[in-house]
């Protein structure tokens, strides 16, 4: 069974400034990850994801991934070294379907790794241990976020995966999407569960796939702390309505995040113009395996 085929290649610049950046002589490793069968995402959030933030050398991941769990969509993935993570439903496939995950790193061996976790078998494993089925599982987190009256009434339809997302306001100018969008990068960032977002249909709303390592009461727990402002487990910040202001700083900052990112890729392109010292690209090996 084919599990895939990848693409390393090493791009190397001299740092101006050891002090700042990347030291004199580090070498980027860019790695490209492609699969024509459906990954598991219950496999993706618990090993490939875990792999991923226990990586101190990987930069930026970026792709769409094709899940077993959700097949008929395509969901858009980005992971950034400032722990912005991300997947997005992007509506139904317009081609054939397929996983496709670019990397960026400054340590190969952690690459290699992530590869690895990638490359395992699709199969979907069984979500629950013999203690609580996955229908009890979800039941259980549904009755507690139905209980809080910032959370819409959550959906079942898509078994395993539970859907869920908070409410807007529109007469004060908060949307799900912003809102729902600001929870997941809150609680994707803390790494201990996974959100996906479903942006098609006409809500905008939350997904999770339950796994084996977490009970309802901790899952539940990671959302009202990200949800009352306790992401960093330090500090809380009071109610705003029917969302937290940690919710509404999360969206107001987006511009100047955006703003930041352009600054930076401005003067990156400035540095890249004035350093005469050419950039090495080498090919390292492209292989592809067999299961």
């Amino acid at each position: 069974m084919e599990f895939g085929e990848w693409i390393i290649v090493e791009v190397g610049r001299k740092s101006k400034d050891p002090k700042k950046g990347l030291s004199h002589g580090s070498t980027f490793s860019s790695v490209t990850f492609k699969n024509e069968i459906p990954m598991s995402l219950s496999l993706f959030q618990s090993s490939s994801l875990l792999t991923m933030n226990k990586s101190s050398g990987l930069l930026r991941a970026k792709g769409v991934l094709w899940f077993a769990e959700d097949r008929e969509r395509q969901y858009i993935f980005q992971w950034s070294g400032v722990k912005r993570v991300e997947a997005i439903s992007s509506g139904h496939w317009e081609s054939a379907p397929k996983s496709r995950l670019v990397m960026i790193g400054v340590d190969k061996s952690e690459l290699d790794a992530i590869l690895e976790t990638l490359a395992k078998s699709p199969d979907p494993p069984k979500h629950m241990s013999m203690n609580i089925s996955c229908e009890e599982f979800v039941e259980t987190l549904a009755t507690k976020l139905s209980a809080d009256r910032r959370f819409k009434e959550p959906c079942l339809e898509k078994m395993p995966v539970f859907a869920f997302g908070l409410k807007g306001s529109p007469l004060r100018g908060v949307k799900e999407s912003q809102l729902n969008g600001a929870l997941m990068r809150l609680v994707n960032g803390r790494g201990i569960i996974f959100l996906t977002a479903d942006a098609c249909s006409q809500d905008y709303v939350l997904q999770y796939l339950p796994c084996l390592a977490l009970n309802p009461d901790e899952v539940w727990d990671e959302i009202r702390m990200a949800a009352e402002g306790y992401a960093c487990g330090e500090w809380s910040l009071p109610h705003f309505g029917k969302w937290t202001i940690s919710i509404v700083a999360e969206i107001l900052n987006e511009s100047e995040r955006l703003l930041t990112s352009a600054i930076i890729a401005i003067t990156s392109l400035s540095l890249f113009t004035a350093d005469p010292t050419p950039c090495s690209s080498k090919l390292i090996h492209s292989n592809s395996g067999k299961m």
